[in-house]
């Protein structure tokens, strides 16, 4: 079963990787204890480089698996 409960995590952002060709930005993030690539649409890569931290809003879904609703990227916690 999943939960309708959402909550935030701020993370640094270990790794940035450019686009090639076709596929997004992308950056490295710790969630949960597990370090994880998300693919950062709405950003272009001067703007990533800018940015020190992730703030990723979460959702639980079915077998507690995280699901991201919207990732915002900050200079400092």
């Amino acid at each position: 079963m999943s939960t309708n409960t959402e909550y935030i995590v701020v993370s640094p952002i270990f790794e940035k990787h450019e686009s090639y060709k076709r596929s997004p930005n992308s950056i490295v993030v710790q969630i949960e204890g597990t370090k994880k690539e998300i693919n950062i649409h709405n950003y272009d890569f001067k703007e990533i480089s800018m940015y020190n931290f992730a703030e990723i809003k979460i959702k639980k879904g079915y077998w507690n698996f995280p699901i991201i609703l919207e990732t915002k990227l900050s200079i400092s916690k």
